[in-house]
């Protein structure tokens, strides 16, 4: 969205070996997810520079979106989400999703999530299907125009 270059360097596994290698100086700027960096955040070893969500976390006001600082439309979200096998009864997957929805919503839940930077959004099955098929469809489209290939 801005033209500028940068070199992708590739993890295997989470980011925590990109947030390491970011506290150690050996890269100068990544995108990590707040979970894995928010300690350092708040102990100043690490600086933000903008959330790349639409709206700002809880746990980190301070820092503004990347909208905010004039990357209008940019958004890159992490997100975790349930799955299993196609053909399990609606009955269940609905169960199943209202029992993490509530277990999200109990207060310990709520505390030890907050304090990672993490802000629960439940959706309803349907609701989440469409979301990963419009975050599929737009990150392939991203992927097309970048002319990035698999190794």
């Amino acid at each position: 969205m801005t033209g500028v270059e940068a070199m992708h360097v590739p993890y295997k596994g989470s980011a925590a070996q990109a947030a390491t290698d970011l506290v150690a100086g050996r890269v100068a700027m990544s995108f990590v997810n707040t979970s894995t960096t928010i300690a350092y955040l708040k102990n100043g070893t690490l600086r933000a520079i903008a959330v790349a969500e639409k709206r700002r976390i809880a746990a980190l006001p301070d820092i503004p979106t990347l909208d905010e600082s004039g990357l209008a439309g940019f958004e890159a979200t992490a997100w975790i989400g349930l799955g299993t096998r196609a053909g399990t009864p609606d009955a269940v997957v609905l169960q199943v999703a209202q029992e993490a929805t509530q277990a999200l919503g109990q207060p310990e839940s709520a505390h030890r999530l907050a304090a990672l930077g993490i802000e629960p959004r439940p959706m309803p099955p349907p609701e989440f299907a469409a979301f990963v098929r419009r975050d599929t469809e737009r990150w392939a489209e991203v992927i097309r125009r970048s002319g990035a290939k698999a190794e």
